[in-house]
């Protein structure tokens, strides 16, 4: 079931080496709506680039953000939550998919706070800082420079970023790009890719009192669902392999545990695949990586950003 702190899921993300090069790619091939430059926020003193596309008519509450380092220098060193994201995100990856956070809209973010403070979690809480507006809650993260790093004994390495949902909704944002122009209808899920889903699970519960929605086997594939109390935001998914001789297994031989992919639902699968290939980007056509059995396509992002997509056909 959901838990009450766990609204919405605000972002898929991708992790980007030049967010302009990215938006050209994921529109022209992978039919996400067009972005330019007016389209991406500069956010300076924490090196980064973000652009937001919304990916239906902006019913749902999920949208794609692609991340990336600034292209303007003025990284501020001296800034109070240094060293933090930008400089772990910008590492050489090791594995396709990276993730710059998990970011969740929570109803009430004082209450989350109280909560991790009474569980004995370890957290970050930063103030609105620069070009930050909002306050922002970092499971897992030290609490100052002392010892900033990230740990995944609070979150089982989701990475997870907590605004206050009303705050998110009334503050100003990057500017968001939406529209169905190239066949990307919604995003299903964010994954992550484990071993074994039963500690992630069971660490969820113990921090956050949040547990699956639903479980299953299926193809070989072990998969844990937690929803949230948002009906229209994506799900996140832990994704184990119960076979070490399948595509889920041999990626987790070859990426390990982590960030997997993003599944979205498009229009027309076979107008997806012919209009990827057009581009020479490579395609996996086989089922769906959750068991479903569903028809699906296999994408990793390649040059322009990390990050590994899944389409599968809408069903609406």
């Amino acid at each position: 079931m959901s838990s009450s702190f766990f609204k919405s899921l605000t972002y898929a993300d991708v992790w980007a080496n030049h967010v302009p090069d990215a938006l050209d790619v994921l529109h022209a091939a992978y039919g996400f709506a067009a972005a330019g430059e007016d389209d991406i926020s500069a956010f300076v003193e924490f090196g980064t680039d973000v652009a937001i596309i919304e990916v239906d008519d902006g019913e749902r509450s999920t949208a794609l953000q692609v991340t990336g380092p600034a292209r303007v220098p003025g990284l501020n060193r001296a800034r109070p939550d240094y060293p933090f994201l930008v400089e772990s995100a910008g590492e050489p990856p090791l594995r396709p998919a990276i993730s710059h956070a998990t970011v969740v809209a929570t109803p009430d973010l004082d209450a989350l706070v109280e909560h991790l403070r009474s569980r004995g979690a370890r957290y970050r809480f930063d103030q609105p800082y620069g070009d930050v507006l909002l306050p922002r809650l970092w499971p897992g993260w030290g609490s100052d420079k002392a010892d900033p790093f990230y740990s995944p004994e609070v979150d089982a390495g989701m990475k997870l970023e907590f605004w206050e949902a009303a705050s998110s909704d009334a503050a100003p944002q990057p500017p968001t790009v939406s529209g169905t122009e190239g066949g990307v209808t919604g995003i299903e899920a964010v994954t992550f890719l484990v071993a074994d889903p039963a500690p992630a699970v069971a660490l969820l519960e113990k921090v956050f009192d949040w547990v699956p929605d639903r479980s299953w086997t299926r193809e070989g594939t072990t998969v844990a669902e937690f929803a949230f109390t948002d009906p229209k935001s994506a799900r996140i998914q832990l994704v184990s392999p119960q076979d070490p001789d399948g595509r889920v297994g041999r990626h987790l031989t070859e990426w390990r545990e982590g960030p997997y992919l993003r599944r979205f639902t498009c229009a027309d699968l076979g107008a997806r695949e012919e209009e990827l290939r057009r581009y020479d980007i490579g395609v996996e056509r086989g089922t769906a990586l959750d068991g479903s059995g569903r028809d699906a396509l296999l994408v990793q992002g390649g040059y322009a950003f990390s990050g590994v997509f899944e389409f599968v056909q809408d069903q609406v």
